[in-house]
């Protein structure tokens, strides 16, 4: 009676009578004529309504597995064409081995998952998700990576001789170039594809007769294409003025700092450059504040590990100190502690070098070298506020290390890392810092 795809869903959709048996043959003479998916055709006759088809797919558990369509894996898209994801409206979300994870709005759909098992070569794993959602996907992500070509195409095309090195006399016309429409679209793709790929930093670093871009991936650096060495004054300008820095100012570093929206998220930037021999590097730092709401259990311990650091936080004193690479999750780690300890019962007083989140009910400060506030000092001047927890961002010298160690032992809970590798490196940077056994 039913087509075999979807014969579970629409003898509940009769069952529940949210259609009706007349509702049912004019979508089958609808689907027979179009071709269409027979639950896109409901839709489009306004017979149910998107949201419901989800919902109830998920109540009555015929797929019951989440999308994840937020967290598209770019590196797969190349195994779906652009063409049979908008056909089919499917997208691919993650590879396992040979299994490809495929965001789909009917499960069932035999030719749509034996279309993509041919050209991906992988075994596929449906998962349900709104049409609504795949196309916007679809759109985002594909779409995306076409434009970023135009938009090098774009900037290969204005003149070179046009882009010069920045002096007072053309300050002004560095100024426009860096506000060029190419040169604006780059900077803004660029930060967006950092972001979908949960990049942590961006890498802008000039070298004889290019310009090399990378982007860092859960610790590792990543190649991906760089703009033309003619614009790179300008792409460099554009952060400046984005960051609030000083575009004239090329023989000296520069810190800075900016706030971007991206889609449904809120970027905070942190800029810093270099200079070298062939021109200023910058590096981005990209802080994703949805990383905040990150609880314990989402950071990737074992339950064992979870156990005693859950244990650990409940102390009344002393030191948690966390170790690792750049990029390792230092800081998402202690910034997932502080809020799963914060409460109105505790005064929680930090010393960053920078404060890279605003976090509420937590009173934070930042070390400013050039009045003699560095970490030693703070952190002295943070024992007389009557702390309950204290968040140093990092020990960076004897003095630090010595106050630190006695607030733990004198009745403070006191978070910080060490700029080792891992945790057996802080017991000998603590000696070399002169701290005894």
């Amino acid at each position: 009676m039913f087509p075999k795809s979807n014969g579970g869903l629409l003898k509940t959709l009769l069952d529940r009578e949210v259609i009706t048996p007349d509702q049912l043959t004019q979508a089958l003479i609808r689907r027979r004529k179009t071709k269409q998916n027979l639950e896109k055709v409901l839709v489009d006759l306004n017979f149910v309504k998107d949201e419901e088809l989800i919902a109830l797919k998920k109540k009555e558990s015929f797929h019951g597995e989440k999308s994840l369509l937020g967290r598209v894996d770019p590196e797969v898209l190349k195994l779906v064409p652009e063409q049979v994801a908008r056909r089919h409206a499917v997208i691919p979300l993650s590879k396992n081995g040979n299994c490809l994870t495929l965001a789909m709005t009917d499960p069932d759909d035999v030719v749509a998952i034996d279309t993509a098992r041919t050209i991906s070569r992988c075994e596929i794993k449906p998962v349900l998700a709104c049409e609504k959602d795949i196309m916007t996907a679809v759109e985002r992500y594909y779409s995306g990576s076409l434009d970023m070509e135009t938009v090098l195409l774009d900037l290969v095309k204005v003149n070179e001789s046009s882009v010069q090195p920045v002096s007072e006399e053309n300050l002004t016309q560095v100024k426009l170039k860096a506000n060029d429409p190419p040169i604006v679209k780059f900077v803004n793709l660029l930060l967006l594809d950092a972001v979908e790929r949960r990049a942590s930093d961006i890498h802008v670093e000039p070298a004889k007769g290019k310009v090399s871009l990378r982007i860092r991936i859960d610790g590792v650096l990543h190649k991906i294409t760089p703009p033309p060495k003619a614009m790179h004054s300008a792409v460099i300008s554009r952060i400046k003025i984005l960051s609030g820095l000083d575009i004239a100012e090329r023989r000296l570093p520069q810190d800075g700092r900016c706030v971007v929206e991206i889609g449904d998220k809120e970027i905070d930037i942190r800029v810093s450059t270099f200079p070298t021999l062939y021109g200023e590097k910058v590096v981005m730092r990209l802080l994703d504040k949805e990383k905040l709401s990150l609880g314990l259990e989402e950071l990737g311990f074992s339950s064992d590990q979870l156990s005693k650091f859950e244990k650990v936080l409940k102390r009344p004193y002393g030191m948690i100190l966390e170790t690792g690479p750049t990029g390792s999750g230092k800081t998402t780690t202690l910034y997932a502690g502080l809020g799963h300890t914060n409460s109105p019962e505790k005064n929680i007083v930090t010393i960053e070098d920078p404060i890279e989140y605003d976090l509420a009910g937590i009173n934070q400060t930042q070390v400013k070298p050039e009045i003699g506030l560095d970490f030693a000092r703070g952190l002295r001047a943070i024992l007389r506020q009557d702390p309950d927890l204290i968040l140093v961002g990092e020990i960076r010298d004897k003095e630090t290390a010595q106050i630190a160690i006695r607030a733990a032992l004198t009745g403070h809970l006191v978070f910080s890392t060490l700029h080792t590798n891992d945790a057996v490196g802080a017991i000998a940077q603590l000696q070399y810092f002169g701290i005894e056994p």
